[in-house]
């Protein structure tokens, strides 16, 4: 349970990044072009190997602890991540 809580609170943080460099940069430069590799390999590769640790943890938890809002189906597949 301490590597789920870990986990989840370091993807949030990635998505709050990841949200604060959209609002901050994209959205406020009219000529903003993605920088595929200098910026979003690097968030990728950063975010990748959490998710595919957090995703078994978290439909494991979600099974012992059932909840009325989230579904296992909503983690989605662990073969996209």
């Amino acid at each position: 349970m301490d590597q789920l809580r870990k986990l989840t609170s370091q993807l949030l943080d990635l998505t709050i990044d990841a949200e604060t460099f959209y609002i901050e940069t994209v959205k406020k430069k009219t000529d903003y072009e993605v920088d595929f590799y200098g910026k979003v390999k690097p968030f990728a590769d950063q975010v990748q190997p959490l998710a595919k640790e957090w995703y078994p943890l978290a439909k494991a938890f979600l099974i012992n602890h059932p909840t009325k809002g989230l579904h296992v189906n909503q983690l989605g597949e662990q073969s996209r991540i």
